[in-house]
Formats: C-alpha cells, sequence, structure tokens
C-alpha cells in the first residue's frame, strides 16, 4: 500500500468500456454535453467510444520501424538508421517517422479506429503533433518547438515526412478517432480550440501527464472525452488498495478513460483485484504499450477495453483471432476460459489464478 500511495504517480502515467458488452457498469454515468457545437449533439454517445471494443488506439501510428525487428529495441522517431542497420521492407513503402500523415494513414489502413498522439505547440501558438519538446529525433536538429514559428517548422523535411499540426490531422482524418497527450502547459488551449473549430470534440479524448495540463485542455474543450492523469491514478489506486470506493469515485470523478500498463511497481493493474473497479468508475480501460500478440488476446479476454499499440497489424490479428473465437461460441455455449498470469502482489490469486473470457 506504501509503495503505490508513494510512487506510483511517478510511475503509473502514460499515453492519457463502452460498456462490457451486455453487462453494465453500474457507477460510471457519462458526462452530458454542454456544447450544442460539439460533433455530438448533447447526450448523445462520443464517438471516440465506437466502434465497441476491443478496441486498437495506434501509437503515434504505424511505421516501418514497428517491424518485429524493431519490436527488439530500436528507437521510433525519425532518423535514419544508423551504420550495419537498414530499415524492414516487410511492410512496403512505410513511412520511418512517427506522428506524421503517412503513419497515421498506414495505422488506418491496417485497420485502427484510434490514433494516439501527442501534441506541443509552437512559438505561434500551433498545436504540432510531436512527443518530444525537440526536433532531434525527427531531423537530428536541436530545435524546440516551443522557440519556433509554424513556418518554419512546416519546411522541415525528414526522410521525406514532415511534421503535421493537429489541425491538419483532424481535418484529413476526419473519421478517425484521436487521443491526445497534451505535453506542455502552454499546449493545452491550442490543442483544444483546434478540436473545437474542428467540431471534433466527440472523437477525441485529451489527456496529459499532469493534471494542470489536462484541466487546461478540458477547460477549453468540455466536451472531449478525458483521459485520467497521473495524478488520478496514483489515487485510484491507493484507493482501491485501502478498499475505499468513495475515494476511487472522487478520484476518477469526470474521467471517461484509465489508460494504464500492465505492471507498475510490481503490481499487475490488470489484476482483477483491481480492473473491474476501475471499470466501475470509468468507461473504459486501456493498456500501453502492448507490441506482443499473445498478450493483446490476453488482456482484451481479461476484460481490458483498449491496447495501445506500435504493432498496428498484430493487433488486428489479436482482435481478429478473438472475434472467431467468439463466433465459434455464437450458439450459446461457452466458450474457453484462458487463464492468466500470476500475480505475485496478490498471494490468492499467485496461487489461484484467474480465467477471463472472450468477448462476444
Amino acid at each position: 500500500m506504501g509503495g503505490v500511495c508513494n510512487h506510483a504517480a511517478s510511475l503509473v502515467a502514460g499515453p492519457g468500456g463502452i460498456l462490457r458488452h451486455g453487462q453494465p457498469v453500474p457507477r460510471y454515468a457519462r458526462r452530458v454535453t454542454k456544447n450544442a457545437d460539439a460533433a455530438d449533439a448533447p447526450g448523445a454517445e462520443l464517438a471516440y467510444f465506437s466502434p465497441p471494443p476491443p478496441r486498437i488506439l495506434a501509437h503515434r501510428g504505424f511505421i516501418r520501424d514497428a517491424s518485429p525487428r524493431a519490436a527488439g529495441g530500436v528507437p521510433r522517431g525519425g532518423r535514419s538508421p544508423g551504420a550495419g542497420e537498414v530499415g524492414t521492407s516487410s511492410f512496403g513503402d512505410l513511412s520511418p517517422v512517427e506522428n506524421t500523415h503517412a503513419a497515421f494513414a498506414a495505422a488506418l489502413a491496417l485497420g485502427a479506429s484510434h490514433l494516439e498522439t501527442d501534441a506541443h505547440v509552437t512559438a505561434d501558438g500551433v498545436a504540432v503533433l510531436w512527443h518530444d519538446p525537440t526536433l532531434e529525433r525527427f531531423d537530428g536538429s536541436r530545435l524546440t518547438i516551443a522557440d519556433e514559428r509554424w513556418p518554419a517548422l512546416a519546411k522541415r523535411r525528414s526522410q521525406g515526412a514532415e511534421l503535421m499540426t493537429l489541425a491538419d490531422a483532424l481535418a484529413e482524418f476526419p473519421g478517425a478517432r484521436f487521443n491526445i497527450d497534451v505535453k506542455t502547459p502552454a499546449a493545452a488551449e491550442p490543442v483544444a480550440r483546434a478540436v473545437v473549430a474542428a467540431r471534433a470534440s466527440g472523437r477525441v479524448l485529451l489527456t496529459s501527464f499532469t493534471e494542470a495540463n489536462a484541466r487546461a485542455a478540458w477547460r477549453h474543450a468540455p466536451d472531449a472525452a478525458r483521459g485520467a492523469t497521473r495524478e488520478r491514478i496514483a489515487a485510484a489506486l491507493a484507493a482501491i488498495e485501502v478498499g475505499s470506493d468513495r475515494m476511487l469515485r472522487r478520484a476518477l470523478r469526470d474521467i471517461d478513460a484509465v489508460q494504464v500498463p500492465e505492471r507498475a511497481l510490481g503490481l499487475s493493474l490488470v489484476h482483477p483485484k483491481r480492473l473491474p473497479r476501475l471499470r466501475r468508475h470509468v468507461r473504459e480501460v486501456h493498456v500501453w504499450t502492448v507490441n506482443d500478440e499473445t498478450a493483446m488476446v490476453r488482456l482484451w479476454r481479461a476484460g481490458v477495453d483498449g491496447i495501445v499499440t506500435d504493432r498496428t497489424d498484430l493487433a488486428v490479428a489479436a482482435r481478429a483471432s478473438i472475434a472467431a473465437t467468439a463466433s465459434s461460441f455464437a450458439d450459446g455455449s461457452p466458450p474457453p476460459a484462458v487463464s492468466a498470469p500470476r500475480h505475485p502482489d496478490t498471494p490468492e490469486a499467485d496461487a489461484a489464478g484467474y480465467e477471463g473470457r472472450p468477448r462476444v
């Protein structure tokens, strides 16, 4: 318990159902939209939470370096392969640069419905989709996005790819759902204003590592979905450990989705002690960043709603596997139970394991 309370805030933040099929989550109530200009009409379902889970959130799109070779540790980004390295051609002519038009288009073409991305702001107030504060992993330069004006940044290239503004991404991918991590306090308002101007609030989730960043974005885009911040997740885990539903409800008030790694501090954050309690108070729980197909299937069957992944191709295959299993048991007979890994943080579960079922 002390470890969760004292250290979860530094380890449990991340990139940040529709209800379990046929099974309501009693405590979560969707916030009613107030802005009639939002993409979703007041009282309507947020488009972000469609189609139903299991859902795939493509981590900064899908790029060449998300290939099997790169899954072993090649950094994502835009710099050319070093000496002795070659980019794989396993997936054809893909962009080597994350958070770009080509990367987003590739993920959507493979079957992702959601794009997980990051936003900074330029010196002239333009929200730009890039993870780092500098362009070192884009083109090798040490330019800081916050210090440059957009017209200058728009001219920069990395292996043929160019940076993308949030406004352009929302316009060019009108059917995509966006999961946006607001990286700095200064970016919060420009990000939110771009979402509202595009009438895209209903298909966007805004989140951040820090509560201040997230609150600023939510204030300017009140109808967008909201992801739990580092502070909220730490408070929620502490509440679960002490068994306080009141504290848990307060920690996740007005939050639509919790996005966490599978494990932190030696704990399974999707353990049956924790996952069902989180899902009672939010619409969905997503796990990041999962690049193993077997792990994806296991997590989805355990009740996780979404997977944030570099490997959209594997996630599509994993989702198809789950759908095939569900179809095989469409006559009403129970699908086979799937044992999940043991969880040493809970002795009872470690002794007995737990069962998950394919979502149907």
